[in-house]
């Protein structure tokens, strides 16, 4: 059998005039192979494993400071676990093939070119993958990026009380997943997703007590869905999909500002919460707030938007620009003010013994625009202090 014989690159040793032990470099070449545990205590320790060939198991732990780790394998089905302790650490794991399980500490590397790999690591982590069905899961601080079809993303913040963590996700193909879990009471913290393909599916949420957080999502591609949800209170919530049959739902009990922009077909956005901005630009387009200082605005055709509201200090703005467009509006409470706009053809109000327009509180008013052909309008007003003021199309 040949001998295969793989040249090892220089590691960098972290303050080397201080090293006092350890210094490894280890190669297995072969089918089979095992390495059972490989473990270094002391500081200033540095270490390199490279393994090529099919089947090969390595497990190595560094405890200590000043360390420096890296484990390669080239092959088939093979597992790699690199775990270390102490300061001033850096490790980094590269498999290429397919079937690899590659896990890692806080502040690590992984790298994996293949199908069906999976990566798991600590906080601080960048995990690279290339290929198709392949998992990547990491703590807070982390940096995923995947390039193929139906890969999954799965970031977890594992501690009470985050702060200040970002995570970003990056995944170019179809089919992909990215999920973003906080627990209770993180604050400040920022969630990046980003995916490019097709029927992609993203999903972020947060437990009680969390606020002035930051979700940023953007889908480029067709048949994409997200979701925010729970609650947290302050922060910034923007998703923008580019594409068709995209699906967006954000249901949040606290105040944060919420920002869908949607630009395709069929698109369908939702928002729970307050201070919600929905935007679609396309055909076939519905949108959907239920809560306080909204807006929605559709530019196409055959839109529908339902608003709907109940409480306090309500206000809600409408514009629809294009044909067949419908407008549901349901406010309760106090302090209500409506505006809405309509431009186009077939646009259709409700009200008055059907579907909502109706406004029942104190201090209501509505302002309502309507420009084009065979306009429907019906609507209700209950309550004290409400002011309308009503137009529709004008004639020619």
């Amino acid at each position: 059998m040949k001998k295969l014989i793989l040249s090892i690159w220089a590691v960098v040793t972290i303050n080397a005039a201080q090293a006092q032990s350890n210094t490894l470099s280890f190669s297995q070449s072969g089918n089979g192979n095992q390495a059972s545990t490989v473990s270094q205590k002391g500081t200033g320790n540095t270490g390199s494993i490279a393994v090529a060939g099919d089947n090969n198991s390595v497990y190595f732990t560094q405890q200590g400071t000043n360390q420096s780790a890296s484990i390669v394998t080239r092959g088939n089905d093979n597992t790699a676990r690199l775990l270390s302790y102490g300061d001033g650490t850096a490790t980094a794991i590269t498999q290429a093939g397919n079937g690899n399980a590659a896990g890692v500490g806080s502040g690590s590397t992984v790298g994996q070119n293949g199908n069906i790999n999976r990566a798991y690591a600590g906080g601080s982590t960048e995990i690279f993958q290339t290929g198709d069905n392949n998992y990547a899961s990491a703590a807070d601080q982390s940096y995923i990026v995947q390039t193929g079809n139906n890969n999954y993303a799965s970031e977890r913040s594992f501690s009470v009380e985050q702060e200040h963590n970002k995570v970003d996700i990056i995944q170019t193909g179809d089919g992909n997943y990215a999920d973003s879990y906080s627990f209770y009471y993180s604050r400040g913290n920022e969630t990046n997703i980003t995916q490019d393909g097709n029927y992609n599916r993203a999903n972020t949420s947060f437990r009680y007590g969390s606020n002035n957080n930051q979700v940023r999502i953007a889908q480029l591609g067709d048949f994409n869905t997200s979701s925010v949800s729970s609650y947290f209170s302050g922060g910034q919530v923007d998703i923008s999909q580019q594409g068709n049959h995209n699906q967006s739902v954000v249901s949040l009990g606290g105040e944060a500002q919420i920002s869908i922009t949607q630009q395709g077909d069929d698109n369908y956005g939702s928002v729970s919460g307050r201070w919600g901005m929905i935007t679609q630009i396309g055909n076939d387009n519905f949108g959907s707030i239920s809560n306080s200082n909204s807006s929605i605005t559709q530019t196409g055709e055959a839109n529908y938007a339902a608003l709907t509201g109940s409480g306090w200090m309500n206000q809600v703005s409408l514009t629809q620009t294009g044909d067949n467009n419908a407008s549901r509006l349901f406010q309760d409470g106090s302090y209500n003010s409506a505006t809405i706009l309509q431009n186009g053809s077939g646009n259709v109000l409700r009200g008055i013994d059907s579907d909502f327009m109706l406004q029942q509180g104190d201090g209501n008013s509505l302002t309502l625009t309507q420009n084009g052909d065979g306009n429907v309008l019906n609507f209700s007003q209950f309550g004290n202090g409400n002011s309308a003021t009503i137009t529709q199309g004008p004639l020619n």
